[in-house]
């Protein structure tokens, strides 16, 4: 649980300067939506010898480079050898070529990082190490992965699912069902609660020494933005009451979990 401290940060909150762009939104890639459901066209994509793969452990960590903070992606050939039966999915293309995404079990994951010279790293942790582009990459192939790993059966008969369209979609196994599930986008938002010259940060005793963070709020379909922000400030112990006041710098968010 995240435990709130008051913190004495001297801003002027009405100059300070616009906040800077989430780090994880700045993935530009080419998702190609339209293309997913051509069993050939994915096929050619990952039959591209530029074709790279961003492999996530068991608990949702990206592999990335031991002395460089930059993610270690899987190339083409390399994949062949060590994944040679693991089901990618596509995650888009840039100038140099498709991205897909790979998910390993523990053993697995643990054996290509000791021979590729690399480490897993977490989400939160690649918001302060990796450029934006390979952030968004590693958020967008987390998101997909934990959405897979976790739509194992049908939510209306209890059937298993199968994965289709290249990873982005599931579909159910019973014909007399066949419904289609997709990814689940949750409405959120990150705020931070201000009085005076001082914010509300918390922070996890896990975390490493000076590492705090502002404050998420899930909101509820058809839910007012300033409601789930006075819950979950009210809900904190530093907080005795909360009376939330949007302002033009607070805006809604969607983050897939």
């Amino acid at each position: 649980m995240t435990t709130p401290s008051l913190l004495k940060l001297r801003v002027d909150m009405k100059s300070a300067s616009p906040t800077p762009e989430n780090v994880f939104s700045g993935l530009l890639l080419d998702r190609n939506a339209e293309q997913r459901d051509d069993a050939a066209w994915i096929a050619a994509q990952l039959a591209d010898p530029r074709a790279r793969f961003v492999l996530l452990g068991a608990e949702g960590h990206a592999l990335a480079q031991r002395d460089v903070d930059a993610l270690r992606v899987i190339l083409a050939d390399e994949r062949s050898a060590l994944l040679p039966t693991a089901t990618p999915s596509y995650l888009g293309a840039d100038d140099a070529g498709p991205f897909f995404s790979l998910s390993a079990e523990s053993r697995d994951a643990a054996r290509i990082a000791a021979e590729l010279g690399g480490d897993f790293i977490d989400l939160r942790s690649a918001g302060t190490r990796l450029q934006a582009f390979e952030a968004g990459l590693f958020a967008y192939a987390r998101a997909l992965s934990h959405w897979q790993s976790r739509t194992r059966f049908c939510s209306v008969c209890g059937a298993p699912v199968v994965v289709v369209t290249a990873g982005h979609r599931a579909r159910c196994t019973n014909p007399d069902c066949a419904i289609e599930h997709f990814p689940r986008v949750d409405p959120a938002m990150i705020v931070i609660v201000s009085y005076g010259d001082a914010c509300l940060l918390g922070r996890q005793a896990t975390w490493p020494e000076k590492r705090f963070s502002r404050s998420p709020a899930s909101s509820s379909p058809a839910n007012r933005s300033r409601t789930p922000c006075a819950a979950k400030c009210s809900r904190k112990r530093a907080c005795a009451s909360a009376t939330a006041r949007t302002t033009p710098r607070s805006r809604g968010r969607s983050r897939p979990r």
